[in-house]
């Protein structure tokens, strides 16, 4: 009795596992998660940042440039809100969320130029520590 509802468990976890696996089937890596119609979230390393804009390097190898602007929030893990684009170092794994705009042409025509994004925020992810092993013999012991 015991053996048949483990193998019962099993095959609806496996099941389940199955089905929600084909949900995420779709979405790529580096590829820019959709909130909505107008925000997207991108993750990558940063290649470039300063003068007003920030380019990323994506995990498919793709790399994008985002119009970074006043109204635009940072945010660093040791200096937290404070932090502005110059905090953001070349190399640094960068979470963007951004607003995608039509560009005008020369002629004020929107759209036959293409799509800019315009960063809303950019959050830099914190490195993982550094592992630090210290060995040795204590010689002396000073209690409190």
């Amino acid at each position: 009795m015991k053996k048949i509802q483990v193998m019962l468990s099993m095959g609806l976890l496996f099941a389940l596992l199955f089905a929600t696996a084909n949900v995420f089937a779709d979405t790529q890596p580096g590829a820019p998660v959709n909130l909505d119609e107008e925000r997207s979230i991108f993750k990558g390393t940063v290649t470039a940042a300063g003068s007003g804009s920030l380019t990323l390097s994506l995990a498919n190898g793709d790399s994008i440039t985002f119009v970074v602007n006043d109204a635009t929030k940072v945010k660093a893990p040791t200096l937290g809100s404070a932090a502005t684009l110059a905090d953001v170092k070349t190399g640094a794994q960068v979470m963007v969320q951004a607003v995608a705009t039509e560009m005008e042409d020369e002629e004020g025509d929107e759209g036959e130029e293409g799509e800019m994004w315009t960063a809303l925020y950019i959050y830099v992810v914190p490195p993982k520590p550094e592992k630090i092993h210290r060995v040795g013999m204590v010689t002396e012991y000073v209690a409190g």
